[in-house]
């Protein structure tokens, strides 16, 4: 399994859970939770128990992603927004601009003093990673342009998003993506195509002797 930065034997004294112990005599989210803080550098941390006398651990390493500037220096962060490392030197990564952030401590999540401007980060970083999401699919689509299957792929994954604007955004985004390529490409041809057409008339009528002309 990827683990990451981190080994085996680490994440699991981090766990802090002896053989022999109790399954129930903690809270797996608290857990969770402790792990995240402890080891930064993990993206998600899932316990789940298979009884009788089984803790199933799951991780997922985490990726520097994005940076921003706080009281403390520069915060790496993961793609989730979690705080991954706090240094002095700024990081060679996309800057987040605009958020009003305080100290931040690795482990926890990127915290800003403005919860809707923190809400509208959250929302821009999902359209991004939705966007992207559908662009891929639509390469697996086996028909021209992915019509039909580029729309059921973008209302399945933003209909949770947008809600009941998902249909005007999803004709504005077809449009402009797509119809209007094609429409600016076909003016493009029908002038262009109509120019070299002139230009040939009047070579050819140039290359002719004046007899045929008159």
């Amino acid at each position: 399994p990827n683990t990451g930065i981190y080994t085996q034997e680490a994440i699991l004294s981090t766990l802090d859970v002896k053989v022999g112990d109790n399954l129930f005599s903690f809270s797996a989210a608290e857990k969770e939770k402790q792990m995240l803080v402890a080891l930064p550098y993990l993206e998600t941390v899932q316990i789940r128990r298979s009884l009788p006398s089984t803790l199933v651990i799951r991780v997922a390493p985490a990726t520097e992603t994005w940076c921003v500037q706080t009281d403390g220096g520069w915060a790496t962060l993961s793609a989730g927004l979690s705080v991954m490392k706090v240094d002095t030197v700024q990081p060679d990564l996309p800057q987040l601009r605009g958020i009003q952030v305080g100290q931040l401590l690795p482990g926890y999540q990127l915290a800003s003093q403005d919860e809707e401007q923190m809400d509208q980060l959250s929302q821009l970083l999902d359209v991004m990673a939705l966007s992207s999401f559908v662009l891929m699919a639509n390469s697996f689509i086996p028909i021209p342009g992915a019509s039909g299957g580029t729309e059921v792929v973008f209302a399945l994954l933003f209909g949770s998003l947008l809600h009941t604007t998902t249909g005007a955004v999803l004709l504005l985004w077809r449009f402009s993506t797509y119809h209007l390529v094609m429409i600016c490409g076909a003016v493009v041809f029908i002038v262009t195509k109509r120019y070299y057409d002139k230009k040939r008339m009047r070579e050819e009528q140039d290359t002719l002797p004046r007899e045929d002309l008159l």
